[in-house]
This record gives structure tokens, sequence and C-alpha cells, in this order.
């Protein structure tokens, strides 16, 4: 049970939590150029919550960076976190984690022919959603991995901050794959997307001595 995750603090009263989700901003999906891209860490990136991680950005503008990590499943299958949900009674894939911003919070990538009500287009017909009415009016059959991925935190840059990781050599845009990131049970692999250059040497800025949490799958 994720009552058992103690760093991520989801005990009594968390269906409360993931009901009232921070709330995200509209506008923060408008006018991305970058947005629906993948963004993979360069092989000398060794930050431990960044190292080989493919990102999906959602939001790449003057305010900053938005994205989720999408291939770093954790051990805890997202039923066991949201049993009050009907439509995950069945779910067998993990929670992932999406970033070390806000780990007790989720959010929600969603493949679906019509727009959800509280949801944003990021590329194709795949949504993603910050609020638990989402997963409350998801259909049974329509919660398939292939359908649906749930992510615990997000990846996030001040203004400015991914550019220079990017120009820094950190970091590689390519053009995402959406049947890439939901066909694969542990996500996107990031050695098959990273482009045939020769290894930088490079490392986003973080935390001195900072690992990963343990419930994170390497």
């Amino acid at each position: 049970m994720i009552g058992r995750l103690e760093t991520l603090r989801w005990r009594a009263g968390w269906i409360a939590v993931v009901l009232a989700l921070y709330a995200l901003a509209p506008a923060a999906w408008c006018d991305n150029q970058e947005q629906g891209r993948f963004l993979l860490a360069a092989p000398g990136l060794t930050d431990p919550n960044f190292a080989e991680t493919v990102v999906l950005l959602i939001r790449h503008d003057t305010d900053g960076a938005l994205g989720l990590i999408v291939n770093r499943p954790t051990r805890v299958t997202a039923r066991e976190v949201l049993p009050e949900f009907a439509a995950l009674s069945g779910y067998q894939a993990p929670v992932f984690f999406g970033g070390p911003v806000m780990v007790d919070r989720m959010m929600v990538l969603l493949r679906s022919d019509e727009a959800p009500a509280e949801g944003e287009l990021v590329a194709d017909d795949v949504y993603v959603s910050a609020s638990g009415t989402v997963l409350a009016g998801l259909p049974a059959d329509h919660a398939r991995p292939e359908q649906v991925r749930i992510f615990a935190g997000h990846a996030g840059w001040g203004p400015g901050q991914l550019d220079r990781e990017i120009a820094a050599g950190g970091w590689h845009l390519v053009p995402a794959s959406m049947d890439m990131l939901f066909a694969a049970p542990k996500g996107p692999d990031w050695r098959q997307l990273l482009p045939d250059t020769r290894p930088l040497s490079a490392e986003a800025p973080g935390p001195s001595g900072q690992t990963l949490p343990a419930y994170v799958r390497r």
C-alpha cells in the first residue's frame, strides 16, 4: 500500500488531496512551440532525478517550463493509491514518477477522441489533467495503460532555466511519439530515442548528494 511510502506522505485523506489538485491555468499550454516534444537527458547529465529520463514537455515559454518524466515507473500501482476510483479497479499499470516537484500531487495523461472537461491538449489525442474528476468520469473500458498514465509530481524549470541547460548540452529535444509513450510498460526507451551524438559532459543543477526515493524503479 502507498501508506508505506512515508516520503510521499500519502496516507488517510489522500483521496481528498487528489480531488483538490493544484489548478493549472488553461493558458499554461498555449503558444508553446516545444509543447508535446520529448526532452531527453544527455548521457552526461548525472542529477539522479533526471539521469536517463524522457520528459514530455507540456509547457516551455518565457515563464519557464513544465513536463512529466514518462519513463520512471514506481513500485506502486495506481489502484493501490486510488481505490476510490472504480474505473481503476482492474488497472495494472504503476504510478510513474513524474518529477521531483510536488510529488504528493497527481497528474494524468489521457488518450481520448474527445477533450475531457478538465484537461488540456498536449499533442495529437493526448490530454493532461490535474483534476480527479477526469479519473472519476473515466469509463472502465478506457482505463488501460494504453489510454491512461498516472504520475506523481512533475518536472519544472524557472524562466530561462531549461534554455540554459539545453544550451549547455544537458538535454536534447526530439519529436514526441504518443504511441511510444503509451505502448511501452515502462515508458519510452531513453537509449532508443537518444540522438546519435558524441556523449556530452553536462549536468543540470541539482541538490548535492540527492538520491532517488527507493520506490522509483531504475
